[in-house]
């Protein structure tokens, strides 16, 4: 008789847990995935980086945010002058972060003039692989639509603008991958196209992509 009673208690006490783990795992599946801002003092150099949580799998979690810290390191490592560098989250849901950043130098060898650079990364939150602008969309179709003019420039100087079309795409698709030189909104994605390194860059939004 005491070891049935022993056997029950186990079993319900099996259950319980069970059933806790259960309700932990469905309350983490529906917390909204966030960021935190981390700030970093590198040798002359600040620098602000997002560091992604309540993702379901900490592993995982644990890989992108080396991603983005590795991929910001390579970024102040370009560079061996004073820079500041900041960010923005254009969008972040439960598959993907695209992130765009602003690298701002200043080089003593012309003056201290500031040179401002960009780079964008999408990091795909399910593998945590970067991803290329194909790996979202149809590429071919993007290039059709900026040469049809159905874009907006969000960013650039009137000079950019008067520039031709198909000018300033042969500009962007001397790199195939696309890793670096796009970010993706809620309406659309935004082309980075780099006119001068350094100097001159331009934003283009494209919204109307399947």
């Amino acid at each position: 008789m005491k070891k049935k009673i022993i056997f029950f208690i186990l079993g319900i006490s099996c259950l319980i847990i069970i059933l806790i783990g259960v309700k932990l795992t469905c309350f983490r599946e529906n917390l909204q995935i966030e960021y935190k801002n981390v700030i970093m003092d590198y040798e002359r150099k600040n620098i602000e980086y997002p560091q992604i949580y309540n993702m379901n799998d900490e592993s995982r979690q644990q890989e992108v945010n080396d991603s983005i810290y590795n991929l910001v390191l390579s970024f102040v490592e370009e560079y061996d002058i004073e820079q500041d560098i900041s960010y923005e989250i254009t969008k972040l849901d439960a598959k993907a972060v695209s992130i765009i950043f602003t690298i701002e130098s200043i080089g003593s060898s012309l003056s201290d003039k500031l040179f401002v650079d960009y780079k964008a990364v999408n990091i795909d939150l399910e593998t945590g692989e970067l991803i290329g602008l194909n790996d979202l969309v149809d590429v071919e179709q993007v290039y059709s639509l900026f040469l049809d003019g159905k874009y907006e420039m969000i960013q650039g100087v009137n000079d950019v603008a008067e520039l031709d079309a198909q000018l300033l795409l042969d500009m962007y698709s001397e790199e195939p991958l696309h890793l670096y030189d796009f970010y993706v909104t809620e309406e659309g994605v935004v082309i980075i196209i780099m006119i001068s390194q350094g100097r001159y860059y331009a934003f283009f939004e494209i919204k109307d992509l399947n």
